[in-house]
């Protein structure tokens, strides 16, 4: 099963685009020996003004990266404050922009380490909350 996970760039994060991303992702991924990335842009087939990063490791497994904003984001986050008991994190429910990150399937946990390296990643952006979809929490 696929494992994602968001991450809610509050305003004290700086700003982002699909672009400075994948800047910053190559960045990143350069200081580990993991294996051979492969970085894309792909385009979204429904609206070609969309794009998202695929990263992928030997042809074996991939990650996407998708950088959203605006009124669905803040919907979203409204949800998410909510979801946490009433003990959300400051702010969370004004947050209109995020990371979206899908993992893909690694039933074998042969990629946790992968998984882990992208949320040292995430945790280094300023006023970044990562949020777990499938546990519903704060990381």
């Amino acid at each position: 099963m696929a494992y994602s996970i968001y991450a809610l760039l509050s305003k004290d994060s700086p700003e982002i685009t699909i672009y400075s991303l994948l800047e910053d992702l190559r960045l990143f991924f350069s200081k580990t020996d993991e294996g051979v990335f492969i970085f894309e842009l792909e385009e979204d087939p429904f609206d070609e003004s969309e794009k998202n990063i695929l990263v992928t490791w030997d042809d074996k497994w991939w990650i996407r990266f998708f950088y959203d904003e605006g009124s669905d984001v803040a919907q979203d986050s409204i949800e998410i404050s909510k979801m946490l008991n009433g003990n959300p994190p400051l702010s969370i429910e004004r947050i209109d922009r995020r990371i979206s990150v899908l993992f893909g399937d690694d039933e074998s946990r042969s990629y946790t380490n992968h998984v882990i390296f992208t949320i040292d990643f995430l945790q280094e952006i300023p006023g970044v909350f990562l949020f777990d979809l499938r546990k519903k929490c704060i990381l």
